[in-house]
């Protein structure tokens, strides 16, 4: 704070005359300013619009390339750019005209470098909080040393390393449920809708790269509850764009992928069923998989590389379940237990007649208006996973970028001859008649055997 009762002030700045620029704002101040080089300090002259009296606040911001240490031979191409290692000297600013001037230094460091103290004088070491206030909450990061002057005739060199950055993680996956469902298709062959939900932390990472059986066949993606446009990238991985977090914060966030694929192993007798687990390029914390298999088949023990269990133990945090509300249909409530059964029907149904057709795409299948398609893109539909049938479940922590494969030997159910519904035919007559002479049969038998006894 500066007491005045002039319409001008002054400051000078004895850094040697080789700040790169300064920037000055006062409260009435003009947005010019003039300077007067001289030979070791510069003078920067601020000029008023009307008389300032009272105390007022004045910022000078400047800036100073780092000088080579002592013996140390600067880079060749200092020239064009400073170096990122070597001396930092303090710029000394000071007020002409005034008699007293007291104040506080403060050095912090807003990238990844060391900042050691080599030379000081006129001034005397503090701790950080005995700073000021208003000086403190200016600082972005933390305050490496401090400094209290009782007079602007001071020095401050520092030593400043730049080492190496050591690559770290900027994108995870907290949490992965995925739910594969395998559908009988009659005859042919079989086919599977695979589920993923997501929590995923992120601060840069642009795609969410994902590795997809040869025969998937996207229906959706969804990114905190909105529907994006995936991308497949050289290596025909599937490129889903992820939110980036803001504020220095890294907010979890959710994100679907529904797709759906066609193993090639037809469900009829006996066989094996072949389930492959999609692979991130994330990190993944923690992953939970559910395989619902057809109910009229019998199952032998999986093969693969994950351990499964007899139910779940890991519930999905708040994030997940509000992201599975937001995509299913709200009524308010409890949905009725009949209407309940009316869309599992609903759904099996529509999943039965969707699988049995060709995967057509949507420029081929749907008139699309080609001037606005060019400009926005086809966007998927909101779509979530089915979960009908058998269901099994298997856990894993701690995967990356690892690829599995599920083996479920299974073996049809056959209705017996008793079982199996017949309709009225010429043979009915005999097929009643038939079994009256075994009944016949059977009750002379017992009473032959009764006869003999006695």
């Amino acid at each position: 704070e500066v007491v005045s009762h002039r319409a001008a002030s002054a400051a000078s700045a004895p850094d040697g005359g080789e700040d790169d620029g300064a920037d000055l704002s006062a409260s009435g101040s003009s947005a010019g300013s003039s300077a007067a080089a001289g030979r070791s300090r510069r003078i920067l002259r601020v000029h008023h619009q009307y008389g300032a009296e009272g105390s007022y606040v004045m910022r000078v911001g400047c800036e100073s390339n780092i000088r080579p240490l002592d013996g140390a031979s600067p880079p060749p191409d200092s020239a064009a750019s400073p170096a990122t290692s070597g001396l930092a000297v303090v710029p000394c600013v000071r007020l002409l005209g005034v008699e007293r001037e007291t104040g506080y230094v403060s050095i912090e460091a807003r990238t990844n470098v060391e900042v050691n103290e080599r030379h000081r004088f006129g001034c005397t070491r503090v701790d950080c909080g005995e700073t000021p206030s208003g000086l403190q909450h200016r600082a972005s990061n933390a305050i490496l040393h401090s400094y209290k002057f009782l007079s602007p005739a001071y020095g401050l060199d520092f030593e400043v390393t730049r080492h190496d950055d050591v690559q770290v993680l900027v994108a995870v996956i907290d949490e992965a449920f995925i739910t594969i469902t395998a559908a009988d298709a009659g005859g042919k062959d079989c086919r599977q809708v695979s589920h993923v939900h997501l929590l995923v932390r992120n601060t840069v990472t642009q795609f969410l790269r994902v590795s997809l059986p040869e025969t998937a066949h996207v229906w959706s993606t969804i990114v905190k509850g909105r529907v994006v446009k995936p991308a497949r990238d050289r290596d025909g991985r599937l490129m889903v764009p992820l939110e980036k977090a803001g504020g220095g914060t890294d907010a979890a966030f959710a994100v679907q992928i529904v797709y759906a694929t066609t193993p090639h192993v037809r469900m009829q007798g006996s066989g094996e069923l072949v389930f492959q687990i999609p692979e991130c390029d994330l990190p993944i914390n923690s992953l939970s998989l559910t395989v619902y298999a057809p109910d009229n088949f019998t199952y032998g023990e999986f093969g693969g590389d994950l351990r499964e269990i007899p139910r779940p133990t890991r519930a999905k945090s708040a994030i997940l379940i509000q992201d599975d509300n937001d995509s299913n249909v709200d009524f308010g409530g409890a949905v009725p237990q009949p209407m309940q059964r009316a869309m599992v029907q609903q759904q099996a149904q529509g999943m039965s007649n969707m699988l049995t057709q060709n995967f057509i795409s949507n420029e081929e299948s749907v008139p699309v208006n080609k001037s606005r398609s060019l400009q926005r893109g086809v966007m998927p539909v909101r779509t979530t996973g089915l979960k009908v049938g058998k269901p099994f479940y298997f856990e894993r922590l701690l995967i990356h970028q690892e690829s599995f494969e599920l083996r479920l030997p299974f073996k049809e159910k056959r209705k017996s001859f008793f079982d199996q519904r017949r309709i009225n035919s010429p043979f009915s007559f005999l097929y009643y008649l038939f079994f009256f002479i075994i009944a016949l049969f059977v009750l002379y038998a017992v009473y032959q055997y009764r006869h003999l006894l006695l």
